[in-house]
């Protein structure tokens, strides 16, 4: 009796966050969904209704979140010179050391939460975009996050020719074409910190991946190598690792 009130305790909770998520009305069209007796017509047009909002969504609540993380680091960068400063005077005044010091810990604190904030909601526009990729068509994608239609099919004609799955095309417009046109790119950003995100978390994947490279072919010591850090407003930026010159 106390597992099932505690397993519909937490049914009631999840439901509850879901439907904050999504929002009341793509909540509701998401249940009429899972009717069995529902035609198929009408499931496939329910599903690109509640896909096409959520992307519009997930879009605006990305931007809100790379705004914010911007502004926070600009604050740090402003303590860190603050602190630089105060330590490089010959009084030093040890309150105000270690005052800044707690207003910069603090800030990477929020820093981070926002950033796995932003990661959560590139785990979100992934599983989106493999969805409506179901059900869509590239010319509704290309409206969605205002990309040229032309590039779109450039992009598709390669898609193809590597051989790359039909399913994983939205995905890859976004993350790997870079195809939204506005110059913040959300969705691309909020996939990418899930990706650094998961790089982080384990270093085995990375390193095997890098080893697996290096295994392929001697002549990949002529491909540009990159590393990625982060600039002053928080982008991680890709950078060319150039190699010791060998003589020859």
């Amino acid at each position: 009796m106390g597992e099932s009130k505690s397993w519909n305790q937490n049914f009631e909770r999840g439901t509850a966050a879901l439907e904050n998520t999504m929002g009341t009305k793509d909540f509701e069209r998401f249940l009429r969904i899972q009717e069995p007796a529902m035609p198929t017509t009408e499931r496939l047009k329910l599903t690109w209704k509640v896909n096409s909002n959520q992307i519009v969504k997930l879009r605006r609540e990305a931007r809100r979140e790379i705004r914010t993380m911007h502004d926070l680091i600009w604050k740090r960068f402003e303590l860190e010179k603050q602190l630089k400063d105060e330590n490089a005077k010959t009084f030093k005044n040890r309150f105000e050391i270690e005052h800044l010091e707690s207003l910069v810990r603090s800030l990477n604190e929020i820093i981070k939460s926002t950033r796995d904030v932003l990661a959560s909601l590139g785990e979100l526009v992934t599983t989106t975009l493999e969805i409506y990729n179901l059900v869509a068509s590239d010319h509704d994608i290309a409206q969605l996050i205002g990309a040229n239609m032309r590039e779109v099919e450039i992009y598709r004609k390669d898609h193809e020719e590597r051989g790359e799955s039909y399913h994983t095309f939205f995905t890859n417009l976004v993350f790997v074409y870079q195809a939204e046109s506005e110059i913040d790119r959300p969705l691309s950003r909020a996939m990418q910190q899930r990706f650094m995100q998961e790089l982080h978390k384990n270093k085995e994947l990375g390193q095997a991946a890098k080893e697996e490279l290096e295994k392929i072919s001697p002549a990949l010591k002529h491909v540009p190598r990159y590393q990625v850090h982060e600039d002053v407003l928080g982008n991680q930026v890709l950078e060319q690792v150039y190699r010791p010159l060998e003589l020859v």
